[in-house]
């Protein structure tokens, strides 16, 4: 179908061909251009050195073993990416110096958005840095002791309206 689609697209719109035979776009140009980005291909090599490390280890590592041992090997990949725990079961992995403490001071500039009141969400020990940037930090109920240890304000857990209780505590919302 996508060879048809490419035969056809000197004489008609890649877009209606690909509506019409119920296809996306973006299947027909993966398909053209079967190269994985380099993001993808970086997951991919990630993924797999998660799963050579369990299996190494006969599938008894957890996760905070895996993280470590990963750290150990990422070595010289320092400068070039970060790994975060965002929870007991999983890592963030980011490329070196973005975070969502970077991604706040970058909006507050751009925005100038300095002098006024800045509020962050967050639960787990990813959150930590973004709560060192803010004037309000708030905790999830479900959050991790050390999260709600460093906030201003405890609200209720993410799936009980934990947000919309907080904006209503600092009466940002009614």
């Amino acid at each position: 179908m996508f060879d048809y689609i490419h035969q056809e697209s000197h004489h008609h719109q890649v877009t209606k061909m690909c509506r019409i035979l119920g296809v996306s776009r973006a299947q027909y140009y993966r398909y053209r251009s079967p190269k994985p980005s380099k993001r993808r291909a970086e997951d991919e090599d990630l993924k797999q050195r998660i799963l050579r490390i369990f299996a190494e280890f006969k599938q008894r590592y957890g996760v905070m073993k895996i993280h470590h041992e990963l750290n150990l090997e990422l070595q010289p990949l320092q400068g070039e990416l970060s790994l975060v725990r965002n929870n007991p079961r999983c890592l963030d992995t980011m490329k070196w110096g973005v975070s969502k403490q970077t991604g706040i001071q970058a909006l507050l500039k751009k925005a100038q958005l300095g002098d006024i009141p800045s509020y962050a969400f967050g639960d787990q020990l990813n959150d930590l840095q973004m709560f060192a940037e803010v004037d309000y930090p708030v905790a999830m109920g479900n959050g991790h002791p050390d999260v709600k240890a460093k906030a201003s304000f405890v609200t209720t857990s993410n799936v009980n309206g934990g947000i919309v209780n907080g904006l209503k505590h600092y009466g940002l919302i009614k």
